[in-house]
């Protein structure tokens, strides 16, 4: 059997604050039933809606999201 392999999502963002929520959820909860492990990089693209903020306190809270 082969061995589970990382997956890496990159999520570039330029004020997204209404849809990262959702984002995370939907991306989360399909990876969640693969057997790889996986990590969502957050990567802002200089929001101003509090979308940055939101990543922010994303990742403090999921070590997955960077």
């Amino acid at each position: 059997m082969p061995s589970p392999r990382n997956v890496v999502v990159v999520v570039p963002f330029l004020n997204e604050a209404e849809n990262l929520p959702v984002l995370y959820e939907r991306l989360c909860g399909v990876l969640e039933k693969e057997p790889e492990a996986f990590e969502v990089l957050l990567v802002d693209d200089g929001s101003r809606d509090g979308s940055a903020a939101w990543a922010a306190g994303c990742a403090e809270r999921d070590p997955r999201i960077k």
